[in-house]
């Protein structure tokens, strides 16, 4: 009978491969997404936050930066609109949502970098990656 050492390296090895493709495509698809013009990218960011939110003041501050860019974010302030919070179920802000074809893909409710957040324009959710 195989001891245990045998068998936890067949299964290593049977699961590696395939966890190290899933990882090389998505670099790959990553890089694709971060080359291109933020006025191509077919998501769009919705940004929920209250002006009251010293850290989503901060947060406009970027979001404007990257819609220069040519990012598609629209910036929604919950308390001049208190119908988007109930329609998007915003528990706290800033509240970040990606979505496609008006549907979302994923959110994000936290105070994100520049670089996370052109990121997650670009429908790369890092917060995904790192378990948030």
């Amino acid at each position: 009978m195989p001891s245990d050492r045998i068998i936890k390296f067949a299964v290593f090895l049977l699961i590696t491969p395939p966890l190290l493709a899933m990882v090389w495509i998505t670099q790959q698809k990553n890089a694709e997404l971060r080359a291109k013009p933020g006025y191509q990218l077919p998501g769009q960011v919705l940004m929920l936050y209250s002006p009251r939110c010293s850290g989503c003041n901060s947060m406009v501050e970027v979001a404007k930066d990257l819609q220069a860019e040519g990012f598609s974010l629209k910036s929604i302030d919950i308390d001049d609109n208190p119908s988007a919070r109930a329609q998007y179920s915003v528990q706290g802000v800033p509240t970040f949502i990606y979505l496609v074809d008006g549907k979302e893909r994923y959110r994000v409710q936290s105070m994100l970098s520049r670089a996370v957040l052109e990121d997650f324009c670009r429908g790369i959710n890092r917060m995904a990656v790192a378990g948030f």
